[in-house]
């Protein structure tokens, strides 16, 4: 990996099923800047960072990881990065996203 690319550092991944939320924390890292950071994801670019998160944790089954909680919302799942050997991902998994398209009659 390139030291100056864009990459974040995953700290934790929710998934709300009851309100199809999806929501990211961690540190993004800049060239030589860190900053805490947190994102709500499309169910597609959740796939693409499991796929990164899987690459750099061969020897791992990431969906296996996930925790499942229940509460008054319903099903929480959750994987930290203690879970996980390798955190650090390149950022390129969000670049490629598809754009969202309105369609009117």
């Amino acid at each position: 990996m390139n030291n100056l690319a864009d990459q974040i550092t995953i700290e934790e991944i929710t998934l709300l099923n009851s309100r199809n939320e999806i929501h990211v924390r961690g540190i993004q890292h800049r060239g030589y800047l860190n900053f805490a950071s947190s994102w709500y994801i499309s169910s597609h670019e959740l796939n693409r960072l499991l796929n990164q998160l899987q690459k750099v944790n061969p020897l791992k089954e990431i969906g296996a990881l996930f925790e499942n909680n229940y509460s008054s919302e319903g099903l929480i799942m959750c994987l930290t990065a203690e879970d996980l050997d390798n955190t650090r991902i390149e950022m390129n998994w969000m670049d490629v996203a598809m754009p969202i398209r309105e369609i009117r009659a």
